[in-house]
């Protein structure tokens, strides 16, 4: 990270499911469960996970626990484990992170997932702020 005013480009990962190959396999979405069991091309789920990634250009900010808002005088939680301001450009591709419950973004080694998107600057559409959390994939 070179400081506030620097982008990063960073790695997006987000899972794509096709039905399993395998005669007699696949996902039944009337029990919502495989239709075989011992499959060794889906490893017994009914669907096949395919990962896409995608760079994003961002800014990279790294939350205190607590800040200081000096206008309203108050202390303010930061929730979030890691901030990204990102270009008005790039709202599709976070608002789908967010809404893919399995992708995941890694930034100097350690992977996040996208929480919450929010836009921000004088029209309110100049950047988003995208709040992460530290994420373990599955």
């Amino acid at each position: 990270m070179r400081g506030l005013q620097a982008r990063d480009r960073i790695v997006m990962y987000w899972p794509t499911e096709t039905e399993c190959t395998q005669p007699g396999c696949g996902h039944d979405s009337v029990t919502n469960a495989k239709k075989k069991i011992d499959c060794t091309v889906c490893d017994d789920r009914g669907y096949i996970t395919t990962w896409s990634t995608q760079l994003l250009t961002a800014r990279v900010v790294r939350p205190e626990t607590l800040s200081y808002n000096i206008k309203v005088g108050t202390i303010v939680a930061e929730t979030a484990d890691l901030v990204l301001f990102v270009d008005r450009f790039e709202k599709d591709t976070i608002s789908r992170m967010v809404v893919e419950e399995r992708s995941y973004l890694e930034v100097d080694g350690i992977t996040y997932r996208p929480t919450t998107t929010n836009p921000i600057g004088v029209t309110g559409s100049d950047e988003f702020r995208i709040d992460c959390t530290t994420y373990s994939p599955r």
